[in-house]
């Protein structure tokens, strides 16, 4: 039993054909694009991201799982939201349900698992301002039911995630695991003021009164892409096995691989921008050698210049309390060791006496240049 209810009411689809064509795919990807030929787009890349959420919406019920598609701007009034809706109304019938970000982490958990009860096809969190990420996310995209804390309420729920989740924001910026989960699709208008922009026609009244035939064109695409026989093979992308079918019909039909836009997220995840700037110094103060927290602060003690006493300071902001000590410390650095990042790495490793000692590697010469520590 899927829970779900098939009610199309007056609406007739027209029959998806058996056996489509390459040709009969290639037609039916250009009707799908079609309400959406007004936008502009950085490269080929966002525009491959753009049609992989219209595939991706229409069978995300069917898949166990597929990656967040965000909706990124330079400027205000690009026509983010728009186009989400526009997605929801192709693979739903109506406008997909709109959140906001919550304060906090734990308030985005209540309210991701208040509107995964919906049951909506799509979810949008719109005009995300603070940095897209948090454990909830990340597992609503690669897990097939969650358990979550209902907002207003104590209660803990089991929840499919059977939903294609999508985010907007102005240059928005996706942190931590959630950059390998997700795809940008970036428009750039070129405009001071693309909201003053004047259009031709509405893509969600589009979408709407076409809604029937757009649908069908999306499953054309993927019917004529299995009846060929799965031509264009592709290394998966990690987590999302069975949402390759998408990335590789698109591939076929001469479409950039729209996980080329992963690479661009991870590449500009703060975090790891963060990491990247800590171990250069780390290298510059400590070089290869192999030392332990206290040795650290000993050294800068009494001291508030030089490479030393930049690293324990820069260690000590990427604590809660803003404060070196070994402990808080610790954790950090532990959340990142054997992370490599730059050719750099940082290894934690216990001596015979069973102290902790911390010692940074540039991959490649098992060691940076010395530096007398």
């Amino acid at each position: 039993m899927s829970g779900l209810l098939y009610e199309p009411g007056t609406t007739l689809f027209p029959a998806v054909p058996d056996a489509p064509t390459k040709a009969d795919a290639e037609a039916a990807l250009a009707s799908l694009y079609a309400p959406f030929r007004e936008y502009r787009f950085s490269d080929r890349g966002d525009r491959a991201d753009l049609l992989s959420a219209c595939l991706t919406a229409v069978i995300r019920r069917i898949l166990p799982s597929a990656p967040l598609i965000a909706v990124d701007a330079p400027t205000a009034g690009s026509g983010k939201t728009l186009l989400c809706e526009t997605v929801g109304i192709i693979a739903a019938g109506y406008k997909p349900t709109i959140m906001s970000q919550g304060k906090n982490p734990e308030e985005d958990e209540k309210l991701l698992a208040s509107v995964l009860m919906t049951g909506d096809a799509v979810l949008v969190i719109d005009n995300c301002e603070r940095a897209l990420g948090g454990d909830t996310l990340c597992s609503m995209l690669t897990q097939e039911i969650i358990s979550s804390r209902v907002l207003g309420k104590s209660e803990v729920k089991r929840l499919p995630t059977n939903a294609l989740v999508m985010a907007t924001g102005n240059n928005l910026e996706v942190i931590g695991d959630l950059g390998r989960r997700t795809l940008v699709c970036r428009i750039d208008t070129g405009k001071e003021r693309p909201d003053q922009e004047v259009h031709s026609f509405s893509p969600t009244e589009e979408a709407t009164r076409m809604r029937a035939h757009l649908l069908v064109a999306a499953l054309t695409v993927l019917r004529a892409y299995v009846v060929a026989g799965k031509p264009q093979p592709l290394t998966p992308m990690g987590s999302f096995e069975d949402w390759n079918l998408v990335r590789e019909a698109l591939v076929w039909l001469g479409e950039d691989d729209p996980t080329i836009t992963r690479e661009r997220v991870i590449a500009e995840d703060p975090r790891k921008g963060d990491l990247a700037e800590l171990l250069a110094l780390w290298s510059e103060a400590v070089g290869g050698v192999a030392v332990t927290l206290s040795e650290i602060g000993e050294r800068v003690s009494g001291q508030s210049r030089g490479r030393v006493a930049d690293l324990v300071q820069a260690l000590a902001e990427r604590t809660p309390k803003g404060t070196f000590n070994a402990r808080s410390v610790g954790r950090y650095l532990a959340r990142h060791k054997d992370r490599l990042v730059a050719d750099r790495v940082l290894r934690c490793i216990d001596d015979p006496s069973g102290v902790k000692r911390c010692r940074m590697e540039v991959v490649g010469s098992g060691e940076p240049s010395e530096v007398p520590f």
